[in-house]
């Protein structure tokens, strides 16, 4: 979640849509002025596009919000 100083929220879509980690972008009229779906391969990705759209010019603020996939281990025999 994004929120934008001023009016350069269009600028900032721009520039979002050129990441191909970015999958949609939500515009609001709340706390958060956009809604960004990204997606990574990695922490280690995700960090590092975090950090970059953090950087823009206009961004006030962010907020983020994980969802990563459980990976259950096979059932073990246990003596």
């Amino acid at each position: 979640m994004q929120q934008i100083e001023g009016t350069g929220a269009h600028i900032i879509r721009q520039k979002l849509l050129l990441l191909q980690q970015v999958y949609t972008i939500h515009t609001t009229n709340v706390k958060w002025d956009m809604i960004v779906d990204v997606g990574a391969q990695s922490l280690a990705e995700l960090n590092e596009i975090l950090s970059k759209i953090r950087k823009f010019s206009g961004v006030n603020g962010s907020e983020t919000s994980y969802y990563g996939q459980k990976s259950t281990l096979k059932s073990r025999n246990v003596r």
